[in-house]
């Protein structure tokens, strides 16, 4: 008899149903038939001892045990899934089983999760790997002839426990010591604090920033294409500081005669993007749709196991493996049965399957699981909910994509010179041009014209619009039939919304100036796919980071005392990106059997020494260079202070420059002797909420709830014209205010 454990309830089934189809529930809710039980966890059922249940002197916080360095750090079982817990147990102590199989989500986590429970139970039962990439029928066939003994999987196990035991390292110290040092109690991750670092920056960078005005030239040549300045020794924009230079300049050319002095025709043709992985998903579904990271994942997971039509959502990998090209057809006509799509479909399979590139299948790619892709497995879109039906679109449009021609597009650009007059050198105008010829794979995105066809590359950049250009020769003639000097703004570091942040942590390489880092960290990242999300909520939680605006997509900004712990931690390395994913390096190298456990560990205990050294001497002090009225308190614990539970004086107050955004057009909303109105308003913006509203005051905390949620609660207080008292909730209608009864 064979005993399977798999992660969840929703995956035991689909294994039972397909291994063991005549297989009913026991007393113990588990499938069972005369060959197999297919029992279950939920998700982690065993955790690590926290210090204090370890030795008892660390139940209370003192600098004096630190750092906390434990060899083995014992287990625990989740006191809220106990009762799952023993009756595993009581199945792994069985010996009427030949062997266990450990079918648990194919990757690092997964792993860890039977191997906890295994350990725990102190099972000495032979275990086998079940690898599954997708809960279909053919996959967890094919998965179960290829299973393999568990030992295959030794260094991923070794790197799963190596990583939690890291996470808990960092955080059993780095936590007590910063807390201790700031006075109220911080939370500190390995991954958590670099996010957090990254958001508060560009928060500061976008709070601190002063737009400032700069001009771009423009002529019109002979009513046919406009042209834009480049600056005297490059091929940039000449963005012009002083206004009157570019008047002189458009009152030398205006009325002249442009020439020709370099074109370019070219035809491009661009292919489809590659797979999806996870945070390819989430990046493209919060900017269509504004899906939090951790709202995607969600939907993709139902997808996945509930409704069996996605493939293992939580990939890092955007290709496919060879093995699967025999059912990439089955994968097609799947979408023949959805309207907007049946036609496309129809005219890949009628025709030859054409032979992937490797930018799509390349087994070399491909680590524990393929790129996400849809199952073929049939479902009715009316059994999806709307936001489970954008998400499976999604992906099969990506999928899709992948066999159709690429876009083809011709490409024009246009050097025209002006003679200066006072030496031999001319101005020179850029102009840009860009069409599709033939739509290709931009077909199942109804980009079928130049308009919607519109990528990245051909939207307005400084000032240069993408336009039909003219077929033009060297040499030829244009007179400047029209000028213009045009008024720009600089513009804010952009804010984070779930995708760009999903995005920065997935090339958190771009943040790093260190050469020789980046190229460890470029394929890497921040976190995993199965934990960005993860860590935004966290951060969520902790009142580090909040989400604002009313828009569809909201932006993630740090709060008063998210930018108070960044400026606490005078550690640079807990902050910073590259030692996170140097440790994910270093965890990838233990997985390939090229770095031992103990070489690991030596090098974790040294860090945290001097992690924790540092963070003893360093005083909590107000940065000079945040904008946050926010006050810590100057403390510096000696270890000679012993004990403390005080309740902290990291004080959390409010910040001038952090009362909200714009609900008009998300400039920053600021404070005016009689309201608060918008930063934009010398651009035209109108947004103003009085301080005073019918006879009552309205509070700093009110007016955030107003501007983050468009709504306040009930307040009491206010005054009729004709002198009655009333309660009503304040709403924003199209930037006003109105009363809600």
């Amino acid at each position: 008899m064979i005993l399977v454990i798999a992660e969840k309830p929703s995956a035991a089934r689909e294994i039972g149903r397909v291994i063991a189809p005549n297989a009913r529930k026991n007393s113990q809710g588990f499938l069972e038939n005369e060959n197999f039980v297919i029992a279950h966890a939920r998700g982690h059922l065993v955790e690590l001892q926290l210090p204090g249940e370890i030795d008892g002197k660390y139940k209370r916080w003192n600098l004096n045990n630190l750092p906390i360095l434990p060899h083995t750090i014992p287990l625990k079982i989740r006191s809220s899934t106990a009762k799952e817990f023993k009756a595993l147990k009581g199945l792994l102590l069985q010996r009427r089983f030949r062997y266990v199989v450990c079918a648990t989500d194919a990757g690092r986590e997964g792993q860890l999760i039977f191997d906890y429970i295994y350990e725990l139970a102190q099972s000495s039962l032979p275990v086998k790997r079940l690898w599954l990439s997708t809960f279909t029928d053919e996959g967890i066939k094919k998965a179960w002839v290829a299973m393999k003994n568990y030992d295959e999987y030794s260094g991923l196990s070794k790197a799963a426990r190596l990583r939690a035991q890291s996470d808990w390292i960092v955080g059993m110290n780095a936590s007590p010591a910063l807390s201790l040092c700031a006075g109220r109690k911080i939370n500190v991750g390995r991954v958590m604090t670099p996010t957090l670092t990254v958001i508060a920056q560009r928060t500061e960078a976008h709070r601190n920033f002063h737009p400032e005005p700069y001009f771009l030239v423009k002529a019109l040549f002979g009513n046919t294409y406009w042209g834009t300045l480049l600056a005297e020794d490059s091929d940039t924009i000449h963005r012009l500081q002083d206004k009157a230079l570019g008047a002189a300049i458009i009152e030398k050319i205006e009325g002249q005669t442009g020439e020709v002095l370099w074109q370019d025709n070219k035809k491009e043709w661009q292919s489809a993007p590659p797979l999806f992985n996870l945070s390819d998903l989430q990046v493209t579904a919060a900017k269509a749709f504004g899906f939090t990271a951790d709202k995607t994942l969600s939907l993709a997971q139902a997808l996945y196991e509930k409704h069996k039509c996605l493939s293992y959502p939580r990939t890092s990998s955007r290709h496919l493996e060879p093995s699967l090209t025999a059912q990439l057809p089955s994968i097609i006509q799947v979408a023949e049965a959805i309207p907007e799509l049946c036609t496309i479909a129809r005219s890949i399979l009628h025709a030859p399957l054409p032979r992937l590139s490797k930018k799509y299948m390349d087994s070399t790619k491909v680590t524990d699981h393929h790129g996400l892709i849809p199952t073929d497995k049939k479902v009715g879109l009316d059994r999806l909910t709307s936001d489970e039906k954008a998400i499976y679109l999604l992906v099969l449009r990506r999928f899709l994509a992948i066999f159709l021609p690429p876009a083809q597009y011709e490409k024009k650009e246009i050097i025209t010179g002006l003679p200066q007059q006072e030496d031999d050198k001319f101005y020179r105008f850029r102009s840009r041009g860009k069409r599709l010829l033939s739509p290709g794979w931009l077909v199942l995105y109804e980009q079928g014209d130049n308009k919607t066809a519109k990528d990245d590359d051909s939207r307005e950049k400084d000032g240069e619009e993408s336009q039909n250009l003219p077929d033009v020769a060297v040499g030829d003639r244009y007179l400047v039939t029209k000028t213009s000097l045009e008024e720009k703004m600089t513009t804010a570091p952009p804010l984070f919304n779930d995708g760009t942040i999903i995005k920065a942590m997935q090339n958190i390489a771009e943040f790093i100036d260190d050469k020789a880092l980046k190229g460890i960290l470029k394929p890497l990242g921040l976190g995993t796919e199965a934990t960005r999300a993860a860590i935004l909520e966290k951060l969520i939680k902790l009142d580090m980071i909040e989400r604002i605006g009313r828009g569809k997509v909201k932006q993630l900004v740090a709060t008063d005392f998210g930018m108070q712990v960044v400026q606490a931690i005078r550690d640079e390395s807990i902050k910073s990106p590259a030692l996170t994913a140097l440790w994910e390096d270093k965890l990838a190298q233990i997985e390939e059997g090229t770095l031992s456990e103990e070489s690991y560990r030596q090098e974790l205990n040294l860090y945290i020494h001097t992690l924790i050294d540092n963070l003893q001497k360093a005083k909590v002090v107000e940065s000079s260079t945040t904008n946050s009225t926010a006050k810590i308190d100057n403390i510096a614990i000696k270890k000679n202070q012993g004990n403390t539970n005080e309740k902290g004086t990291l004080e959390k107050t409010s910040s001038e420059k952090n009362i909200g955004l714009c609900p008009l057009c998300q400039g920053e909303v600021i404070e005016g002797r009689k309201g608060f109105g918008c930063s934009n308003w010398k651009k035209g913006c109108t947004f103003v909420i009085w301080k005073e509203i019918a006879g009552k005051k309205l509070t700093m905390a009110s007016l955030r709830k107003l501007l983050r949620d468009g709504k306040t609660g009930t307040l009491k207080g206010f005054r009729s014209k004709a002198g009655k008292t009333f309660s009503a909730a304040l709403v924003l209608q199209n930037g006003k205010v109105e009363f809600l009864f």
